[in-house]
């Protein structure tokens, strides 16, 4: 029986590091813990064996040694492809996705178009298996507010002493910060 993905039954596949079923992987992104499950999402093209067509791939480890693949999870759409970010459990549900007990999974990353880069949102209430992009994508456009066409790859995480999320995104010449109360709406700190 052929494979969906001719790679996967290769001998020179790594035995303890993680690797797609097969082609383009790159940029693992928000790496987290989650009811006992690390969750690593990484860029891969589904394709082919070049960067193209890059999407969020998703992989799931109780001991970071054995890993089962989950499939893609964020594909590419009218804002560009899904570039690095960043993921985190929303232990608060301060952005209101929350349904049911199951604590939300909520993905960052960064939406790519020749010459604009725009940060946004998808979240999981299922422990990562199906994702929904939030309706209000893009959250930053630094391509309309300072015409600036390469910021990516947001890192967030919970500040505890302010009480608030906070957002560091990669600029052209360094680094902006970005803070929220509840991932959907951020305001700009500093660069």
């Amino acid at each position: 029986m052929a494979h969906r993905y001719p790679l996967i039954t290769d001998p020179a596949r790594p035995l303890w590091h993680f690797g797609p079923p097969a082609y383009w992987m790159n940029d693992p992104n928000g790496v987290c813990w989650h009811d006992g499950w690390c969750h690593l999402f990484y860029q891969h093209n589904p394709y082919e064996i070049f960067w193209e067509n890059m999407h969020w791939g998703h992989a799931t480890s109780p001991d970071l040694i054995h890993w089962e693949e989950q499939g893609d999870v964020l594909f590419p759409d009218t804002l560009g492809m899904m570039f690095s970010g960043s993921a985190i459990v929303d232990h608060r549900n301060t952005a209101g996705f929350q349904k049911g007990n199951e604590k939300v999974l909520v993905a960052f990353y960064t939406a790519h178009l020749p010459g604009r880069e725009t940060q946004c949102l998808a979240y999981s209430n299922d422990n990562g298996r199906t994702w929904t992009k939030y309706q209000g994508n893009p959250l930053i456009d630094s391509h309309e507010k300072w015409d600036s066409g390469n910021t990516r790859d947001p890192k967030v995480f919970w500040h505890e002493d302010s009480g608030r999320w906070v957002m560091v995104l990669f600029e052209k010449d360094g680094h902006s910060i970005y803070t929220s109360d509840n991932l959907k709406e951020w305001t700009f700190r500093s660069h």
